[in-house]
């Protein structure tokens, strides 16, 4: 008798997980980079492996005399450190995946690749690959390896764009025509474009053809490659519509190419991604259609996944895990972290000035909690089996 009341209390647990528990867990935060009333914009560049560190910049007093952009690198357990600033322009576009190493662009009258080192007091200058030989001239760094020691980019003229590699032992080395965008975890493949085509350059600095999507033969770039080097996203340009590019995302793999991520159902749809997942199983962007009201236009975070294919971060934050934006809004997801668990980007708040989020997908894998309803059941079912022995 005490074993089938075991029995029945284990099956009832078993159902009491599966029925009162959440299917998935997820918070969502905003984090204020400085005094709202002073910030004209802030953007999110670039998340550590394990998502507890991203940077980016901020501009405060646009359209006055006080205007200042500054990076900025956010930990968090710290929150947010100000680098540069003042008469000194700084963009923080990458950080390390170990997040110790910050790297972007920088400069007073001309712009540079710049570094930014523990305790992230001051901007170490790396240089260009080659003399500036004009004001238009720029060097910018967009991608790290997972320790810092490889950054890559682009040096810019007027007329050109010359993809890089750079090393603490050869410094700036020329990957040819192009934009090195992101690299691998050991920097050994790198993801761009060339010639107005995604690429991956090899550990040889040999640039590859990505593919293409089918019927799609217009510019397009990678924009993020995953810690092994074997999974990249990207976008091609597909169209245009009032003077605006409609842009595809793609995920590309060794297995099966390029593909396509699809679109939302929005008018002159366009979508860019900005971070892919190391398994490749989620991939994160931003999206811009047209208004009714065109010129104008809004704009929005997504989510891609294979079992749900593309859609709309806020949808998926108050339909699926019911969480509430308290009148923010959120205007496109800038990073994530290679496991897909934290996601960040830019908004507003309720009264339309700019802030920064970040979403924690805390979430019990659907696996789990059907490993540990089966667990309860399973041992009811031997506990009632030893009872009929």
């Amino acid at each position: 008798m005490h074993y089938r009341v075991l029995g029945v209390l284990i099956c009832s647990l078993s159902a009491t997980v599966c029925l009162d528990f959440p299917v998935s867990a997820a918070s969502l935060e905003w984090l204020h980079p400085v005094s709202q009333a002073h910030l004209s914009s802030a953007v999110i560049r670039d998340v550590s492996a394990d998502g507890q560190v991203m940077v980016g910049e901020a501009i405060t007093g646009a359209g006055s005399t006080n205007c200042t952009v500054w990076a900025f690198r956010w930990e968090r357990n710290t929150g947010f450190k100000k680098i540069g600033g003042g008469n000194y322009y700084a963009s923080a576009y990458a950080v390390s995946g170990n997040g110790s190493v910050v790297a972007g662009e920088g400069g007073y009258q001309d712009v540079y690749a710049i570094r930014s080192l523990p305790p992230y007091y001051g901007i170490g200058a790396l240089g260009s690959l080659a003399p500036h030989d004009d004001s238009g001239d720029t060097t910018h760094i967009y991608g790290s390896s997972y320790d810092g020691s490889v950054l890559v980019g682009a040096e810019c003229t007027s007329f050109t764009s010359t993809a890089f590699k750079w090393t603490n032992s050869d410094k700036f080395v020329s990957l040819g025509s192009g934009t090195a965008r992101d690299c691998s975890s050991d920097g050994s493949v790198i993801v761009g474009s060339s010639n107005d085509a995604p690429v991956y350059w090899d550990s040889q600095g040999v640039a590859h053809s990505m593919g293409s999507l089918a019927g799609v033969s217009s510019p397009g770039t990678a924009t993020d490659v995953s810690g092994d080097g074997t999974i990249a996203v990207g976008y091609m340009v597909t169209d245009y519509a009032h003077g605006r590019a409609l842009t595809t995302a793609f995920i590309r793999t060794t297995d099966q190419g390029m593909v396509n991520l699809g679109a939302l159902p929005k008018e002159d749809f366009a979508a860019t991604t900005t971070a892919v997942s190391d398994d490749g199983r989620v991939v994160v962007g931003d999206w811009r259609c047209s208004t009714s009201g065109f010129p104008g236009f809004v704009s929005g975070g997504f989510i891609w996944t294979p079992e749900h294919g593309m859609r709309d971060i806020t949808d998926v934050l108050i339909q699926d895990y019911g969480l509430s934006l308290n009148g923010y809004r959120i205007d496109g997801c800038s990073g994530m972290s290679t496991d897909g668990r934290f996601m960040y980007g830019a908004g507003v708040n309720a009264t339309g000035q700019p802030d920064l989020w970040v979403v924690d997908m805390a979430i019990p894998e659907p696996a789990s909690l059907l490993a540990l309803t089966t667990g309860f059941l399973g041992l009811g079912i031997t506990v009632f089996k030893r009872r009929l022995r």
